[in-house]
């Protein structure tokens, strides 16, 4: 059974998380130029606006930091996602009153100040990249379900690398809270493996809509006919290289790793 329009998977690059950065450093830039204070940059002898005290770019830092180790660690577990809301809620209760400001004048005897130029310019960098990233780059390489195989297709290539789907289980995985359902817009990660074989998986990351998708391939791999039983242990060897001519090559053995975007891998382990 096949969905009439053919269903596609497109994964994002981490990226696509950083988006809160941007928000907030435009949002950080609006108010210091509306209600910043004038300052005279001895330097160059031009007047400068600053937000008083240390609390927006304490803000910002933290954010920053949060988000880069948001996007460069998997973070698993209840309880570690917790405990990343909680400090980040401590930050923005201790800046809020204060207490940081304090603390970075009385340990260290610094504040942190960011003009209206620095949150634009920056901001305005990182937007495109996520802009271009997210819109453009990343629709270069998808999956979509053809007939019973799943296809990985690039715009710019013209072999597909394909997976037979029959016997596949769909898993929805739900290991980042605070990435995916705080970032991410409830974005989420598949996996997919052989009934028969877990040995050998499929990992779609950052997936919007995945619920969505995991119930339509579901759909799909149920109407398909069962495959042919395999031994425990072995990988299967159906996986191929398709050309847009109908030409088929098998390809490597099962510790071949098929790769697409940046965060998609087959691998078996």
């Amino acid at each position: 059974m096949t969905p009439e329009k053919p269903l596609k998977i497109t994964p994002h690059s981490m990226i696509f998380y950083w988006w809160p950065v941007w928000s907030v450093g435009f949002l950080l830039g609006g108010l210091t130029s509306l209600v910043g204070s004038d300052y005279l940059n001895s330097d160059r002898g031009r007047v400068v606006e600053l937000l008083s005290g240390s609390t927006p770019g304490i803000l910002f830092v933290a954010l920053l930091l949060l988000t880069f180790i948001l996007t460069t660690m998997r973070i698993r577990g209840l309880f570690a996602n917790l405990a990343i809301i909680v400090a980040a809620l401590l930050v923005i209760a201790f800046a809020g009153f204060g207490f940081l400001d304090g603390l970075l004048v009385g340990l260290f005897n610094m504040s942190v100040h960011m003009t209206s130029g620095f949150y634009y310019l920056f901001s305005t960098g990182l937007f495109l990249v996520w802009f271009v990233s997210v819109f453009v780059l990343d629709r270069f390489a998808y999956w979509q379900v053809n007939d019973e195989r799943l296809e990985h297709r690039r715009v710019f290539r013209k072999t597909r690398e394909s997976i037979d789907l029959r016997g596949f289980v769909v898993h929805q995985q739900n290991n980042d809270l605070v990435r995916h359902t705080l970032f991410g817009f409830g974005s989420r990660d598949l996996k997919l493996h052989r009934a028969d074989d877990v040995v050998t998986s499929l990992e779609l990351r950052n997936i919007l809509n995945a619920g969505q998708k995991a119930k339509k391939l579901r759909v799909v791999i149920a109407g398909l006919a069962p495959p042919e039983p395999i031994e425990p242990g072995v990988s299967d060897d159906k996986i191929q290289k398709t050309r847009p001519v109908d030409e088929e090559t098998d390809v490597s053995p099962s510790d071949q790793k098929l790769t697409g975007s940046g965060e998609t891998s087959l691998t078996s382990e």
